[in-house]
């Protein structure tokens, strides 16, 4: 007889994703996927990684349960069934450090930022923890800089780039652009991606300085120094006389201490007919959807540290006041962890 589920199962679950995360973090941390190249049984692998087998086996199986691994049933020279684990096609992708498009260390940084603001909720509600503007500082910039070598890097490479390249792929008439923008290009993927897109074009970078000088070096090792730069200060700084064809930001705007201030030096900073393309989060309307539950939870910290996350439809209006046409969005769902809000704004032709 089938019995119904508890009205409590729904809060239950989430004290069970929480160890499930903690279970990918520990079998990142201790190299048990990339251990598994080849199928292993639990007391094989165990030696291999110096682990204790009776407490690996069923951290195995969890990672069974996530989809992370699998397993073979194979009879041992005694007769007993062994199981063989291995990684599944997800974990060869991604959780490998050999993968080509290896997501460890920024899934790792994701893991940890997002668990030690959890723990400071409350602290916030009480008003004990500082905006982001109270947190400026000289260290903010060599933190930036460090996530853009190594995490930012690789999460680009592996997702943001495809993410970006689709969102722009939506953009009407964006057949030519002979000048671009990349507003917070982090570790440079993005811009690297774009002077593909357009060989003739040329492109900039506009970051802080630490991650700007991170982001000259990936130009640098990828032979593209004589059409992108780097460089930190206002977009509308430097901007050639024509302007910029295309300016691309995505989830950079929660940062900028007056929006309007931004918009209106984006704005000026296109040439007549120009395109601003921005990807950046909404903040939903309180319902029970997966996708608005994964934006609210993501993008709560910020908002409890006074960043900017723009309501339903609000950027869209602002983009309207700074002067642009034909300002289109959508939603895209394949950039990391939450789907954003893409806008497509135009300037018009003079």
């Amino acid at each position: 007889m089938s019995q119904s589920t508890h009205a409590l199962q729904p809060y239950w679950d989430l004290l069970l994703a929480g160890m499930q995360a903690d279970v990918l973090e520990a079998a990142l941390e201790t190299g048990v996927l990339d251990a598994l190249a080849t199928p292993l049984t639990a007391p094989a692998l165990a030696d291999k990684l110096q682990l204790d087998v009776m407490r690996l086996e069923p951290v195995l199986d969890v990672l069974c349960g996530l989809g992370v691994l699998s397993y073979q049933l194979c009879e041992a020279e005694c007769l007993t069934t062994q199981r063989h684990y291995r990684v599944t096609d997800v974990s060869a992708a991604h959780w490998r450090r050999d993968a080509e498009h290896m997501c460890i260390d920024a899934w790792r940084f994701r893991y940890k930022a997002m668990r030690g603001a959890g723990r400071r909720i409350a602290q916030a509600l009480r008003g004990r923890e500082p905006s982001v503007r109270e947190n400026e500082d000289a260290e903010q910039g060599k933190q930036w800089a460090a996530a853009a070598r190594q995490q930012i890097h690789q999460e680009q490479r592996a997702i943001t780039v495809a993410a970006a390249m689709a969102t722009l792929d939506a953009v009407p008439h964006l057949d030519t652009v002979a000048h671009f923008a990349d507003l917070g290009g982090g570790a440079g993927n993005i811009a690297m991606a774009l002077a593909e897109r357009w060989p003739q074009a040329q492109g900039e970078i506009v970051e802080l300085t630490e991650p700007a000088e991170v982001a000259r070096q990936h130009i640098a090792d990828a032979g593209l120094s004589d059409r992108l730069r780097a460089r930190t200060g206002k977009l509308a700084e430097g901007a050639p006389a024509r302007g910029y064809d295309l300016i691309w930001c995505s989830s950079v705007l929660h940062f900028v201490p007056d929006l309007d201030a931004c918009l209106a030096d984006i704005y000026r900073a296109l040439a007549p007919g120009g395109v601003f393309v921005s990807a950046h989060a909404e903040w939903p309307e309180a319902t029970v959807s997966a996708q608005s539950h994964r934006v609210m939870s993501y993008y709560l910290p910020l908002r409890l540290r006074d960043c900017y996350v723009s309501g339903p439809g609000e950027l869209l209006n602002r983009l309207k006041v700074a002067g642009f046409r034909h300002v289109s969005h959508w939603e895209v769902g394949s950039f990391p962890v939450a789907p954003l809000q893409a806008h497509a704004a135009r300037k018009a032709d003079r």
